[in-house]
């Protein structure tokens, strides 16, 4: 048996090590074995190098486990009420609302606790939750099916498949996955218009219009930019011949089993209720949030639908974390690339989350006006945090954190 540290951050600011037996197999016990002796945290996958790209730096490639069968059983008893008590620890210490899914081989686990929404009604497990930057994972997992069946190639010019009128500044397909398109986040004006009308959504034209001119040359740095993301959705409309929102649901959701309550929020789908609604510190009024049948509202969920779009439950986004890594949805070759890290940590759609208190983790932090999201997989243990907090900038990961430690040996 190898040995996994889990670190745990704490409310009082504080950290604690404690110690996780985890089952680990050829290489990966012999990896952890030798980590646990040095005294440093196992490494939960195998990592390889890559070729070195244009600006000097080298991408790696994790090479993940298989994951087993969705579990259907749930953690023991003892174990849930530890869980629990994490979330009510996190309303103690200010935030409004907590909603919260674990799964691991041995059993699945979701809770909730504070006030969800202005009417003060209680934070429930099933409540829609705008996930914010998770949908980039979503966009990208897509494109990786695209080119499993030979619809498109990474290495092309995304410029392939976009409209002449759309700059993509020369990037490939894998550059705009890895956010190296040298493409800024947005435009001077972009950030303005949701609140215009928070119950129009943006259009095709509108959303081309704001497309930024080039920062730098494609390939030369990473630069976090939801338009590229919003281009790769684009790509995805024409290779498929179908809205993003429809290609998301029969190339991803549906083989992995998801319920009709994880989607692409647009018109044509709306977002089904109940709603996970802020409840103070917000940007925009109150009363914006659930216009146009969306969260935060229709006009913020469709202005850049391939990066901050996706809306849906926790235990939603979880048991859909748990399909991809079980090889469900794509590859374990192209979960491979999604977790394909730069020299910063960062993947192409799946990032590295050691510098966010959570080692061994892979996953994405998704924020927007009245909320934070946060999903974490832990290959190496086969574990899945999913955390939603109804606070922009909420502390989301020492959530997780503390939920991972509560887990126990």
């Amino acid at each position: 048996m190898g040995v996994t540290m889990r670190r745990s951050t704490r409310w009082s600011g504080g950290a604690s090590w404690r110690m996780r037996t985890a089952g680990a197999v050829g290489a990966m016990a012999l990896a952890a074995a030798v980590a646990s002796c040095s005294g440093a945290p196992a490494a939960p996958i195998r990592t390889v190098m890559g070729g070195p790209r244009p600006d000097g730096s080298v991408e790696s490639f994790a090479r993940v486990m298989t994951f087993p069968q969705l579990p259907t059983a749930s953690v023991p008893r003892s174990t849930a009420a530890e869980l629990d008590a994490v979330l009510t620890s996190s309303v103690e210490h200010g935030f409004p609302a907590v909603m919260a899914a674990v799964i691991e081989a041995d059993g699945l686990w979701s809770g909730a606790a504070g006030a969800d929404g202005p009417e003060g009604r209680p934070a429930a497990v099933h409540d829609e939750f705008a996930m914010g930057g998770i949908t980039r994972l979503f966009t990208a997992a897509l494109v990786m099916r695209l080119a499993e069946r030979g619809e498109l190639q990474l290495d092309d010019p995304l410029s392939s498949y976009l409209p002449d009128d759309i700059d993509s500044n020369g990037a490939t397909v894998l550059q705009a996955l890895q956010m190296r398109s040298g493409l800024p986040d947005g435009s001077p004006s972009s950030g303005a218009k949701p609140t215009a009308d928070p119950s129009r959504p943006w259009t095709r034209a509108e959303l081309t219009a704001e497309f930024p001119e080039p920062a730098v040359p494609a390939g030369r740095e990473y630069i976090h930019s939801d338009p590229t993301y919003t281009m790769l959705g684009l790509a995805v409309e024409t290779v498929t011949g179908l809205p993003l929102a429809e290609a998301i649901r029969t190339s991803l959701l549906d083989p992995a089993g998801s319920s009709s309550s994880l989607l692409l929020q647009g018109t044509a789908t709306p977002t089904p209720r109940p709603w996970a609604l802020p409840i103070s510190g917000t940007d925009e009024p109150i009363a914006t949030f659930g216009a146009g049948a969306a969260l935060p509202n229709l006009a913020e969920a469709t202005s850049s639908p391939g990066a901050s779009g996706m809306a849906g439950t926790a235990p939603d986004l979880a048991e859909w974390a748990w399909q991809l890594f079980a090889g469900k949805i794509v590859s374990l070759s192209s979960v491979d690339r999604l977790i394909a890290l730069d020299d910063a940590g960062t993947g192409s759609g799946l990032d590295d989350l050691t510098d966010h208190g959570l080692p061994g983790a892979y996953g994405h932090i998704g924020s927007m006006d009245g909320y934070q999201s946060l999903l974490a997989v832990f290959p190496g243990d086969q574990t899945v945090i999913v955390v939603f907090a109804t606070q922009r900038d909420a502390a989301v990961e020492a959530v997780a954190a503390d939920l991972e430690d509560a887990l126990g040996p």
